[in-house]
């Protein structure tokens, strides 16, 4: 910014074995003392590859007293009108006609001068989309950008098989393990911004994009490969049953959290005899151990399912058996038999609510449960 104005004028290109010598004359036509930097632009009519419309390429900063002139001289070489050619691999020189443009900033150009350059150089082949020379970013595709690139773009998605330890967990959060881990990660990123905790959310950001081979390579982590490698398959393999030591120990803020757990008992938590795993039944003691409340549900048999509450000690709530009834625990009676639609699912809220009990549904029964949510106008 100045306090004065500047007057350009009277200016001279020549062309001397491809080196442009330019000069101009700057007058301080304002009120005051003053300083201006003066900006040399080339700008290439019709070229063959996408440029920009004017590209900076000297400048100059000039002081003069009041009513002052001063002569200004610069020197472009024949490099400063080079691009990289991505067919040769070589900065280049495109043969044509050119503008030479003196101004006070890209916006204010006040002098210009057109030039003829001479050039050897071979000339682009490809015809690059006409988006990239308007600068249409909004609609240039796939192809457009691989055009440029000169390679095929990596696909968005990682495929299942390609996944491995290079990968972050950004990347496989199209998976059910790493949709899990990703969605919470994100929650609790929200969480500390909100607080401020910007260090914390960052470092919540650097994990998720770092490689999961970087987590058991740094020895004092606690992380093994043996935990990495069994992410990894249950990721491959998309598997439904996503509990591994890797999420245990990663996610581990949110087991301090959790005052109860919802266990639905089917295929993944039985045994071909129809009785629960010795796994699920460990993590049901580790639970108690640790003071969290288990809910146990069967979809297959509300008998199965009183017995294991009884086994395990379960407190009183609602369990919704099949996909089409609710069944009160504590005074064993049928609340509802026909389909879990959104009145169904009031009544059954407005049941819980007035025996203090909780609540568990089965898959499918989402939609109607966030509508009744709206209904409500209130979180349950």
């Amino acid at each position: 910014m100045s306090y004065t104005q500047f007057e350009y004028k009277n200016l001279k290109v020549t062309n001397e074995n491809d080196k442009f010598n330019i000069e101009f004359y700057i007058k301080n036509v304002g009120k005051c003392d003053g300083k201006e930097i003066a900006q040399i632009y080339i700008k290439q009519e019709n070229p063959n590859i996408f440029k920009p419309s004017k590209e900076l390429k000297e400048f100059v900063k000039i002081e003069l007293k009041k009513g002052e002139e001063k002569k200004v001289e610069i020197t472009l070489n024949k490099d400063s009108f080079e691009y990289f050619n991505p067919e040769t691999k070589k900065w280049s020189v495109e043969q044509g006609r050119y503008k030479i443009l003196i101004g006070a900033s890209s916006r204010d150009i006040k002098l210009e001068a057109d030039i003829e350059l001479k050039s050897n150089d071979l000339k682009i082949k490809e015809k690059y989309p006409k988006a990239y020379i308007d600068a249409d970013i909004q609609n240039i595709t796939d192809k457009d950008f691989e055009t440029i690139l000169g390679a095929k773009i990596p696909d968005r998605e990682l495929k299942l098989e390609d996944i491995t330890d290079e990968n972050t967990l950004e990347q496989i959060k199209n998976t059910k393990v790493g949709k899990y881990i990703y969605e919470n990660e994100m929650q609790r990123m929200q969480e500390l911004l909100d607080k401020q905790d910007v260090n914390k959310a960052t470092k919540v950001m650097m994990d998720i994009q770092k490689p999961l081979k970087k987590f058991y390579e740094k020895k004092s982590s606690g992380y093994t490969k043996k935990m990495v490698d069994e992410l990894l398959d249950i990721a491959k393999n998309n598997k439904d049953n996503i509990q591994c030591e890797f999420i245990n120990k990663y996610l581990q803020y949110i087991l301090k959290n959790i005052k109860a757990v919802f266990i639905d008992i089917d295929g993944t938590t039985l045994n071909d005899d129809g009785k629960i795993t010795e796994k699920t039944k460990n993590a049901i003691h580790e639970c108690r151990k640790k003071g969290i409340r288990i809910i146990i549900a069967s979809g297959r048999s509300t008998n199965a399912t009183l017995k294991l509450q009884e086994e395990f000690n379960t407190s009183p709530y609602l369990i919704s058996s099949n996909g089409a009834a609710a069944f009160d625990v504590v005074q064993k009676q049928e609340i509802l038999s026909n389909e879990m639609e959104k009145d169904g699912v009031l009544k059954l809220l407005g049941y819980a609510q007035k025996n203090n009990y909780k609540i568990s549904l089965q898959y499918g029964q989402e939609v109607a449960l966030n509508e009744a949510f709206m209904k409500m106008k209130r979180k349950w």
